[in-house]
């Protein structure tokens, strides 16, 4: 693996750049199983992850012991820079939900390269803001939804994210376990598989062979009636 093509496709900064070459020397790689956890929540933070290949998901643990899953990670995602600036411990966990590669820098080496590049740090602190807008976003819009329309929402979230587009459309090749739609929407697995019937039956999902199709809403307030 081409560390600092990682890192300077993470950055839009050319991978001659001295901060990406610092970063590169910087970085190991870890491979992560299926059901892996790559951080736990709580613990000490020390390093900061870019992803390179694979999917995670960023959970968070209650008082009461329920997990509620917080975001879906990718290529080019990076875990743990918000808590290594902060100085903090794991606001959540982050567990693989298929093989995935990371790349590791400590704590010290991130701060220490926003400290050689201000392009870079401009990078971190707009993404940053970007994940902190989208989050204020996802939960406003969830407030005022029932379960029906919080499913349909993170279908058409999974859709834009993972899927393929198909006549206007969105196609997911895999459809989702109703169990892991049921975390990620905060409710029953059988509320959800009533809501799934219910927007079979409204046109708004189709099931072909072992996709799904999910018609695009015209505005987030098509998803509030």
């Amino acid at each position: 693996m081409d560390y600092k093509e990682q890192w300077s496709d993470f950055s839009g900064l050319a991978a001659d750049r001295d901060v990406i070459e610092y970063l590169a020397q910087a970085s190991s790689s870890q491979e992560l199983s299926r059901k892996q956890y790559l951080v736990r929540q709580d613990e000490p933070t020390t390093h900061v992850y870019l992803v390179c290949s694979g999917h995670l998901e960023a959970r968070y643990n209650t008082v009461d012991g329920q997990e509620i899953w917080l975001a879906d990670l990718m290529q080019g995602a990076i875990v743990g820079e918000l808590s290594a600036l902060h100085a903090q411990s794991r606001t959540s966990s982050v567990v693989a939900t298929k093989k995935s590669i990371v790349l590791g820098i400590t704590q010290n080496n991130l701060i220490e390269a926003i400290k050689q590049d201000g392009e870079f740090g401009l990078v971190i602190s707009q993404m940053l803001a970007e994940r902190i807008a989208h989050t204020n976003y996802h939960l406003t819009a969830r407030i005022g939804m029932n379960v029906i329309s919080r499913l349909y929402y993170q279908l058409v979230r999974m859709a834009s994210a993972g899927g393929e587009e198909i006549d206007g459309d969105l196609f997911l090749p895999a459809r989702p376990q109703v169990n892991s739609l049921s975390t990620k929407i905060h409710t029953t697995r059988e509320s959800t598989s009533r809501a799934m019937s219910t927007l079979e039956k409204q046109g708004l999902v189709e099931r072909i062979g072992k996709g799904l199709r999910v018609r695009m809403p015209r505005s987030i307030d098509d998803l509030l009636d």
